[in-house]
């Protein structure tokens, strides 16, 4: 696949809880499964657990 073809994956470390507390995410572990859409600096749709991704991609 050629690169312009992939993706815009942005991972982001955010020690200080600021992004996620934007998203809504109260509380963070391991387990933690959690996903936002943006479009247009806003945020769209969110989702917490297994499948999250898919949720918000859908």
């Amino acid at each position: 696949m050629p690169e312009r073809a992939w993706c815009r994956l942005r991972i982001v470390h955010d020690e200080s809880g600021a992004l996620a507390a934007a998203a809504g995410v109260a509380a963070v572990s391991d387990a933690t499964e959690s996903a936002v859409r943006v479009r247009d600096g806003r945020i769209v749709a969110r989702a917490d657990g297994y499948g999250a991704c898919h949720a918000v991609a859908a």
